[in-house]
């Protein structure tokens, strides 16, 4: 007897860790209490020197359970994607936790519009100290289908969390999958490489997903701010833009990415990192935005040597 195309649509779950005994069960949990199953669950633990081992042998079969030396999230990522048997790859990053029904209501979106290869959520921004959590996407106008037709024109303020998107394993491949190089902003990379040939994404507006801010023991850094890194992913994106003929799309999406940037660097008074992004990305933003960033630098600056 032949499948059905929904139980075809089989989604193997990639959770990369490190040193993650406060918050593995929590996010290998969330995964076990779906209403639509996944096809497996693949936990790659990046060199773990704490009992994150110990508490992953408790899950037994329920989990593929891959062992590696250090290398980064990227590769932990990688070393997931490539394992997988699913056709579909679903990322939780270990400190973040899924809402009941992350896969189902994605898949049920996918279903519907078989020509989107990708989709992601909205998600809560969780305090892990406070408990306190807020939107992460203010509600969007509707969309034909919950499809949105070019990523890169929404990319500035629809920024995809790993911990809340869905893709298929042969587009990551295509891609070129995570990026060691990428310290930071590995999966932005991924997913602006992704948009130039498959600019249709799915994207519901209800929360799927808890991403919770300024964990201890990331896996991710989330709290740091390289401009460096920055700056350089979006030099080589120009290049990679232009040859995929979507340049002028980058660049409108950029030219409100780079004050966001900007401003998240004055918010952790990190001054040089925000001199830098304007001195290097700063032609790429509107003369006046680039003034008022200067100034604001500036001024920020003087009220921490004035409060001394």
């Amino acid at each position: 007897m032949s499948m059905s195309v929904n139980e075809q649509f089989s989604v193997s779950v990639v959770i990369p860790a490190y040193n993650a005994e406060m918050h593995i069960r929590r996010s290998i949990d969330s995964v076990l209490g779906q209403t639509r199953m996944p096809h497996e669950i693949i936990v790659v633990d990046d060199g773990s020197t704490d009992k994150t081992q110990t508490l992953l042998s408790e899950y037994g079969d329920k989990i593929i359970n891959i062992h590696q030396e250090n290398a980064g999230a990227s590769i932990a990522r990688n070393t997931g994607i490539k394992r997988a048997s699913g056709s579909w790859i679903a990322f939780l990053d270990v400190d973040d936790e899924w809402l009941p029904s992350l896969i189902e209501m994605q898949v049920e979106k996918l279903l519907e519009n078989p020509h989107v290869v990708w989709s992601y959520s909205n998600y809560w921004f969780m305090q892990h100290d406070s408990g306190h959590k807020r939107i992460a996407f203010r509600p969007s106008p509707p969309l034909k289908n919950n499809v949105i037709q070019d990523y890169l024109t929404v990319h500035s303020k629809y920024n995809i969390r790993t911990s809340a998107c869905i893709i298929k394993k042969s587009v990551l491949c295509d891609s070129g999958l995570f990026m060691p190089e990428q310290k930071w902003v590995q999966d932005t990379d991924l997913f602006l490489r992704i948009a130039y040939k498959h600019p249709q994404i799915v994207y519901i507006d209800t929360p799927l997903a808890n991403y919770y801010s300024e964990t201890p023991q990331s896996l991710t850094s989330k709290h740091c701010f390289l401009a460096e890194e920055l700056c350089s992913l979006v030099e080589r994106h120009l290049i990679l833009s232009q040859e995929n003929n979507r340049q002028k799309e980058l660049i409108r999406s950029m030219s409100k990415k780079i004050p966001y940037w900007v401003n998240v660097a004055i918010q952790h008074e990190n001054y040089k990192e925000a001199r830098t992004m304007i001195k290097r990305m700063g032609h790429l933003v509107p003369i006046r935005t680039r003034w008022n960033l200067t100034i604001q630098i500036y001024l920020s600056i003087f009220k921490k040597l004035w409060s001394r």
